[in-house]
């Protein structure tokens, strides 16, 4: 998922540039999720994921991240996704107490 995540590349007028795609992210937050969820939601995910697995379906992270962090900063570019990624409503990305 994230082997093309990032990616060096030369634009219609020659200058090259990075770009970075959304999969960076979910990469991101499947890596460090493992080392900051607690037990129950790491269950849950586990859970979710193995039902994925015998349904076919695609597999989306369950886990709420609220109880594990207290803040993000991430960059600008990225907040849409991350609320998406994370399930966080309008409310929990202008509070600062997520």
């Amino acid at each position: 998922m994230s082997y093309n995540s990032i990616l060096r590349k030369e634009d219609n007028t020659g200058i090259t540039g990075i770009n970075i795609n959304k999969d960076l992210l979910i990469a991101a937050i499947s890596t460090i999720g493992h080392h900051i969820l607690p037990m129950e939601q790491k269950l849950l995910y586990t859970i979710h994921y193995v039902h994925c697995q015998k349904t076919h379906s695609s597999v989306t992270h369950p886990a709420s991240f609220n109880m594990a962090v207290e803040h993000f900063i991430p960059h600008v570019g990225v907040l849409v996704e991350l609320q998406k990624s994370l399930g966080f409503s309008d409310v929990d990305m202008e509070n600062d107490t997520v």
